[in-house]
């Protein structure tokens, strides 16, 4: 049961790298825990619409490392941390060059979260259990990474946005290992970026020597009116922040308490269309 917890644990954590849920519907128990250190990259295609009309694309790549930790407080109550440093370069034309853009990399440590989970309601039925969670979070830029006009960069690696998130999950396991999980939450984000509701449909299977899940999730800005225009990456302040993508997750055990993971995202609407990514990580549980 302890690998089973730990694995779906990583899943989430790259969470704010693939931007999935901030919290999943497994708890560590008490005096638990586990540390995760991840490789996520993804390319997209940035667009820039000149005074004429004429739209010019920018192939960017994003790499990212990730370091996450949780912790058991008790039964019921987690920790989780994560902080994560990234590096983004895109292609300069001559095209784009002429529009004003000039720098084509940036670098540094992005942003920190910290959330806690509860999960107060957990109902044993005769093959399955039903568990009802929230979570609270905050996300603060933690690097010193500058944040460009459009006009003068063709990459940026945040927003600078402080973020409180609110989530409600609820998470249904059989015991033979195939579990669903449901969550909606809300963020509330500052420097102009929309504030937004989430959501995310998981299902997948849970054993003691492999750990699959496939996700589809959500995001619905409330802020109809950002220009689409100069940035296809829905992460930031210059784009609209709706979006839906879809992924997997998958786990295996090396050795006693080490194993290695990786998944794939890709995006099926919205401002971040087509982007794609996948991730690599290593997980030591305690």
């Amino acid at each position: 049961m302890k690998t089973l917890i730990f694995i779906a644990l990583l899943c989430l954590q790259t969470s704010l790298l693939l931007a999935q849920s901030p919290v999943n519907g497994f708890m560590q128990g008490k005096g638990k825990g586990n540390v995760v250190v991840s490789y996520y990259t993804e390319t997209y295609n940035r667009t820039y619409q000149n005074l004429d009309g004429t739209v010019v694309t920018s192939p960017v790549k994003t790499n990212s490392v990730n370091a996450f930790s949780t912790f058991g407080v008790s039964k019921k109550v987690d920790l989780q941390f994560t902080l994560t440093y990234q590096k983004a370069s895109s292609t300069l034309t001559p095209e784009i060059m002429d529009i004003g853009k000039k720098a084509n990399f940036q670098s540094g440590l992005q942003d920190f979260s910290a959330y806690i989970k509860y999960n107060p309601y957990i109902f044993k039925l005769k093959k399955s259990t039903l568990s009802i969670l929230g979570a609270t979070g905050i996300v603060a830029p933690f690097g010193n990474y500058k944040i460009n006009s459009p006009l003068q960069s063709t990459v940026v690696i945040g927003s600078r946005s402080l973020q409180f998130t609110n989530v409600i999950l609820t998470h249904f396991k059989i015991n033979s290992g195939l579990f669903f999980t449901g969550s909606f939450g809300y963020s509330l984000k500052t420097n102009h970026i929309p504030n937004a509701a989430i959501a995310e449909m998981k299902v997948g299977l849970a054993l003691n020597k492999i750990y699959f899940d496939a996700f589809v999730s959500t995001q619905d800005g409330n802020n109809k009116n950002t220009n689409q225009s100069q940035n296809t990456n829905a992460s930031f302040a210059v784009s609209n922040a709706d979006y839906s993508k879809i992924g997997f997750n998958i786990f295996v055990p090396i050795v006693k308490k080490i194993g290695l993971a990786g998944g794939l995202i890709k995006y099926t609407k919205g401002a971040s269309k087509h982007l794609q990514g996948g991730f690599g990580a290593i997980i030591y549980s305690f």
